[in-house]
């Protein structure tokens, strides 16, 4: 196989995955939202714009290369930039309306966080020091297996209501 037909294949593997992770967003936004259960508090979305902007660009790369001539190890990087870019773009559009706390978890940021892995809310054992130097728009939440997690709030009052939230479903967080 010559240089230039592995470019092709590699290029035309890159769209076809590209094509793949855009249609299947409906499908991950239902599935998540499946698991999550009903929405007990909604928080403000961030911007959306940035998100389609990166998807945007993703597939730009990928048609950029079918008129570059690029060397192969290029076109395997960015390709592989592309693919990664489509997946955090969508990632962040499959749940943009769709922030807060659910019944059986947290999303935000285009993440879903199961209630079950949450193991503790370190903010709730912080001492009035280190309150005070804490940014109260962020919420730290240590998991089992992922390690500490941050989501980022508009507000203060928005943050303390996920965490009020948090706690009246899942009691045990205050430790």
């Amino acid at each position: 196989m010559t240089q230039k037909t592995l470019k092709t294949v590699i290029i035309l593997c890159a769209a076809f995955i590209y094509i793949i992770i855009l249609l299947t967003t409906p499908l991950r936004r239902t599935y998540i939202l499946k698991k999550a259960g009903k929405q007990l508090l909604a928080v403000h979305n961030k911007q959306l714009l940035l998100p389609l902007l990166i998807m945007i660009f993703s597939g730009a790369l990928i048609v950029m290369l079918v008129f570059r001539n690029m060397s192969l190890s290029a076109t395997v990087i960015i390709c592989t930039v592309a693919i990664l870019g489509a997946a955090m773009g969508t990632e962040e559009t499959a749940l943009f309306n769709k922030c807060g706390v659910y019944e059986n978890g947290l999303i935000g940021g285009g993440h879903f966080l199961p209630l079950k892995e949450i193991y503790a809310l370190p903010v709730l054992s912080y001492t009035e020091e280190e309150q005070q130097r804490q940014n109260e728009r962020v919420l730290r939440v240590t998991t089992d297996k992922r390690g500490t997690i941050t989501f980022v709030y508009d507000t203060p009052e928005e943050c303390k209501a996920v965490i009020d939230t948090l706690l009246s479903i899942a009691p045990d967080l205050k430790r």
